[in-house]
């Protein structure tokens, strides 16, 4: 699972990162800058498993429905607000590296690719390939009469995460929908695999500011974050010390009641500790 830490500029915070603790002394970066920057490299399709399917409309439907998955895959990182996405401006010098990979000659395809997004800035890129099952509409004969039938278009992508650092496949989930139900299972992608926390800001008796981006109604963990050395390695430790609901949003702050552990977010707080947040359960 990765983890996406968000911060406000001017706010002196410690980063978790992996297993280090790192004190930032000088001014902290502006949200934006700290925000993961995700590429989208286009995605390919098949119809029932094949790469080419003829047949009256079938390959319009192929490329609608494989651009369709793409945007909704942008779309859903863009909607929490919580990265920067690259746009297709940004993109294009991806797609031509996507092409360029057809040719006979061209070996050394991923390796390519993975520069092409460094180059660009990324932190990771999500490829993605899709496999249709068109829709069907038909009749069966009962008796003396024919009752009309009718399946929905199918989809099942399997997306992939690339460290761009690094160039590793860092995982592929595969998602099974209909149409018109692939957008919240690719919300669950998102959310599942790009865990996101947020450091506490302020804590006035029962409300707490956290410098990060939340959807009202979100319930959030507050943990205490520690890194313990271990047989000379650094180990980090998250307790769970109380629970708070999102009240509102402005900008990059959320306003939250706590719902739990009141005395200890208050005493821990005033302690200086290193409190993050994180989603607990969504609206």
């Amino acid at each position: 699972m990765i983890k996406v830490n968000f911060f406000k500029k001017g706010l002196l915070v410690g980063v978790i990162c992996g297993v280090a603790l790192t004190s930032f002394a000088q001014e902290a970066k502006t949200a934006d800058e700290l925000k993961a920057k995700i590429g989208i490299i286009p995605f390919n399709g098949t119809v029932n498993g094949q790469v080419s399917y003829y047949g009256y409309g079938r390959e319009t439907t192929k490329n609608s429905t494989v651009q369709f998955i793409q945007d909704e895959v942008e779309k859903s990182f863009v909607k929490t607000g919580r990265f920067i996405v690259l746009d297709r401006g940004q993109m294009s010098e991806l797609k031509q590296e996507k092409e360029r990979q057809k040719s006979e000659d061209f070996m050394d395809s991923e390796s390519d690719l993975v520069q092409q997004g460094k180059n660009l800035g990324a932190d990771y890129l999500i490829g993605g390939n899709v496999d249709i099952t068109p829709s069907t509409s038909g009749s069966v004969n009962l008796l003396y009469f024919s009752v009309p039938t009718k399946t929905k278009e199918k989809v099942t992508a399997i997306l992939k995460i690339i460290k761009v650092e690094t160039g590793e496949i860092i995982k592929a989930v595969t998602i099974k929908a209909t149409r018109d139900k692939i957008e919240e299972e690719i919300d669950k992608f998102v959310e599942e695999n790009f865990a996101y926390s947020a450091p506490v800001a302020d804590v006035q008796n029962k409300e707490v500011l956290v410098a990060g981006v939340f959807q009202k109604d979100d319930i959030l963990t507050v943990s205490e974050v520690t890194v313990l050395e271990v047989q000379g390695k650094k180990m980090k430790r998250e307790k769970e010390i109380g629970t708070l609901k999102v009240i509102s949003r402005e900008g990059e702050f959320c306003t939250c009641t706590i719902k739990s552990g009141d005395k200890e977010i208050q005493t821990k707080f005033a302690e200086k500790a290193n409190l993050q947040v994180s989603v607990k359960s969504k609206k």
